[in-house]
């Protein structure tokens, strides 16, 4: 998954993301956890101290099976919501987890099985957040000599 296309949420509106240069790794497993098993995360992103520079996600596969499979879910579904999650902390540039919503640390089977809508979306600090980088993104490339603004032709 490559997201040179721009990434478009329903409330991260009046933001063209131009081509950001976002990786996300899907591995069919995951490498050996310590610890206990129920406490595996189904991915981790790579962010960097610079904000607005972090460009790495990987997602485990086996991991979100297991949890769908669990919580007798969609797979695929939980899937997109795994990766985005992780494009979450790449976008944010934080480790960091929300209270609520798609950035919150853990989803319990309840949450992934009943599907409600406010468990898979950013909460407003979020988007905010995501709003502020993206503008800042957008004012570094368009300050590039010879570069091309966002949604100029």
């Amino acid at each position: 998954f490559q997201a040179e296309d721009g990434i478009r949420d329903k409330l991260v509106t009046g933001v063209q993301t131009c081509a950001l240069p976002i990786s996300v790794h899907l591995l069919g497993a995951a490498p050996p956890s310590s610890g206990n098993p129920n406490r595996r995360s189904l991915g981790h992103a790579l962010v960097t101290a610079e904000p607005g520079t972090s460009q790495m996600a990987t997602v485990y596969v086996d991991r979100v099976v297991w949890l769908a499979d669990r919580a007798r879910a969609s797979r695929a579904t939980l899937l997109g919501r795994a990766v985005a999650h992780e494009v979450g902390h790449l976008l944010l540039g934080t480790i960091g987890h929300a209270r609520a919503g798609l950035m919150r640390a853990s989803w319990s089977d309840m949450e992934v099985r009943n599907d409600a809508p406010g468990d898979w979306q950013f909460d407003r600090a979020g988007v905010d957040a995501i709003q502020a980088t993206l503008h800042l993104r957008q004012a570094g490339w368009q300050s590039v000599p010879g570069s091309v603004g966002c949604g100029t032709d």
